[in-house]
């Protein structure tokens, strides 16, 4: 790669106090823009990359520049991984690297994962300017602190603090599809705290 720059923490902790930059949960990608041009603003999934050199990407959210160099570039090979029947065949693009060491922490699962071998395989080839954040200090901080167990994370979301602290959140949280089901099913049975983050965004979106 090219030139990385991985965080650790909100990028808007960065600039200086004399920037004029809008306080706002997505910021971030602007401060980041600023300060480095990079081809893509995104998050990294530290815990399945086993090869620095390539952080496992994760495609949930991307932000860009227009015409950016290595977004086309991914485009383009996920493009060309899709079969009709709507399965991707990766062996197709991929020459002269295993899909182990292509998907690391995500090997297990090469179809599901295709968009992120597809990154991946940029990397290696083109390169790239990337601005990265690691997800579990940052959106998947929550859940990833919570060990990804459903209850403790329904818990958080739709309880009310115990020391009638409103409980925190990050700016940006990104949930799993395993944490959906149980969410959904306390939310339609009512069963979350009007003080909760959850009780709280529905008080606010009916205002």
């Amino acid at each position: 790669m090219d030139a990385t720059t991985l965080l650790s923490s909100l990028p808007h902790t960065s600039a200086s106090a004399d920037d004029k930059m809008p306080s706002s949960p997505l910021s971030f990608v602007e401060a980041l823009d600023t300060l480095d041009r990079p081809d893509l603003v995104g998050y990294f999934n530290s815990e399945r990359t086993y090869d620095t050199a390539y952080p496992m990407l994760e495609n949930w959210f991307l932000a860009a520049p227009a015409r950016s160099v290595f977004m086309m570039h991914w485009f383009h090979t996920f493009s060309a991984m899709l079969m009709p029947d709507g399965r991707s065949d990766i062996d197709h693009v991929v020459k002269g690297v295993t899909i182990p060491a292509l998907l690391q922490g995500f090997s297990h699962a090469p179809q599901y994962f295709a968009c992120h071998a597809a990154a991946q395989w940029v990397m290696r080839q083109h390169g790239g300017r990337l601005a990265l954040i690691p997800a579990e200090l940052d959106a998947f901080l929550e859940p990833h602190s919570r060990g990804w167990d459903s209850e403790r994370v329904c818990n958080w979301l739709c309880d009310a603090s115990a020391d009638g602290k409103r409980p925190s959140a990050r700016p940006l949280t990104k949930l799993i599809s395993l944490l959906w089901r149980p969410l959904e099913e306390r939310l339609q049975r009512g069963d979350f705290h009007r003080e909760s983050i959850l009780g709280e965004l529905g008080s606010a979106s009916h205002a």
